[in-house]
C-alpha cells in the first residue's frame, strides 16, 4: 500500500487544508484590497502625514468615495487609526506598508 503525499504546507507545522476555504477567500480579497491601496499610493502619502479622505483624495487625485470606503475597510483591519476624520497609519504599517524602504 503507497502512502500519498501530505498536502502542501502553507506555513511550517500548517497544512493547506486547516484554513477553511471560505477564510481563504476572504485573505485573498483582503489582500487585492491592501494591495491596490499600496499601488494608488495610500500607504507612502499616509506615512508623509495624516490625513483625511477628502484631502487623501485630492493629493492623490482619486475620487472621494472610493478612498472613503478604502479608508474605512483599512481601518477595520487595523492598518489605519482614525481620529476626529483623519486617517494615520498604525505603528506596524508605518513601519512596513509606508515605508518605501521596508522589506518586510
Amino acid at each position: 500500500m503507497s502512502r500519498s503525499a501530505a498536502p502542501p504546507s502553507t506555513e511550517e507545522g500548517s497544512s493547506f487544508w486547516d484554513v477553511p476555504l471560505g477564510r481563504r477567500r476572504d485573505l485573498a480579497e483582503e489582500t487585492a484590497i491592501v494591495a491596490g491601496a499600496a499601488a494608488a499610493g495610500i500607504f507612502h502619502a499616509l506615512h508623509e502625514t495624516p490625513a483625511t479622505a477628502r484631502e487623501l483624495a485630492r493629493r492623490l487625485d482619486l475620487r472621494i468615495r472610493p478612498v472613503e470606503i478604502l479608508l474605512a475597510f483599512l481601518s477595520d483591519v487595523h492598518l489605519l487609526t482614525v481620529d476626529d476624520e483623519t486617517y494615520a497609519l498604525d505603528e506596524r504599517a508605518r513601519r512596513t506598508l509606508g515605508d518605501p524602504d521596508s522589506e518586510e
